[in-house]
């Protein structure tokens, strides 16, 4: 499997097969039991919260297209404090793309819609507790400041420089781009029954539609890795600059 990334402030999530094994795992935090147990103010705090990100974006937004900015189409980008012994898959289910998992719960995330209807929805089944499989809001302790975000983006050294940089001079910055999307993971192939012979086993009904899953996953992650290169390049040549090479680091980018 190639590195995860080149950046280590910032670790992109890089899964070709089965579940993501990153930093979390093992029984649920207390603080998970707690919120369990506090359903209406947890679950009131993570509305107000998507609330607020929500009606800030929007503004952001309008802000950028009075002043004839780019607009910004990867979604709403947060800094969340989640459970650190949970499984980070879970936050697809909430509507969030996973950017970056850090140490300590803290992740990065992006949601592409700005109302949080899949979030507000699962939070309103935990508030009620519609069923026992509606406990994944109680995973979710914190929403960050943006600012916060962006210094763990930048890192302690692109910080340190930050007030220096200078509008009218050139730089030449790496960046790295999340194409994974929803798609966490690729199931694995079908297991091959001892006695089965390799030509057999690969026209079986079962590897064909895995076979057929397989390459379906990896078009969308090309599409999706064209429209964000597609969507940064127009944001660069807005501020009048260029790239000087690209490098692909494993499917998912």
């Amino acid at each position: 499997m190639p590195e995860r990334n080149k950046f280590s402030h910032l670790p992109l999530p890089l899964v070709l097969a089965g579940k993501p094994k990153l930093f979390g795992g093992g029984k649920p935090d207390t603080r998970t039991f707690e919120n369990r147990e506090n359903r209406i103010n947890h679950g009131g705090y993570i509305k107000r919260q998507a609330s607020q990100l929500s009606r800030f974006w929007k503004e952001k937004q309008e802000e950028r297209l009075r002043e004839h900015l780019p607009e910004i189409k990867t979604g709403i980008p947060i800094l969340l404090e989640i459970d650190p012994k949970s499984d980070i898959s879970f936050l697809k289910g909430l509507g969030f793309e996973v950017i970056s998992e850090l140490e300590n719960g803290y992740v990065i995330v992006s949601n592409g819609d700005t109302d949080f209807a899949v979030l507000n929805r699962k939070t309103e089944d935990f508030i009620i507790e519609i069923s026992r499989n509606c406990n994944t809001p109680a995973r979710v302790y914190a929403f960050h400041e943006d600012e916060a975000r962006l210094q763990k983006i930048f890192g302690k050294k692109l910080i340190e420089i930050w007030e220096t940089v200078e509008e009218e001079r050139k730089y030449e910055v790496d960046v790295n781009i999340s194409c994974s999307g929803n798609i966490f993971s690729l199931e694995q192939p079908p297991e091959k029954e001892v006695g089965v012979d390799e030509e057999e086993y690969k026209s079986s009904l079962k590897y064909k539609n895995w076979q057929k899953k397989y390459s379906q996953a990896y078009e969308l992650w090309d599409d999706l890795k064209f429209e964000r290169e597609q969507q940064f390049g127009s944001f660069i040549e807005h501020y009048d600059g260029e790239f000087i090479g690209a490098f692909i680091d494993g499917p998912l980018c």
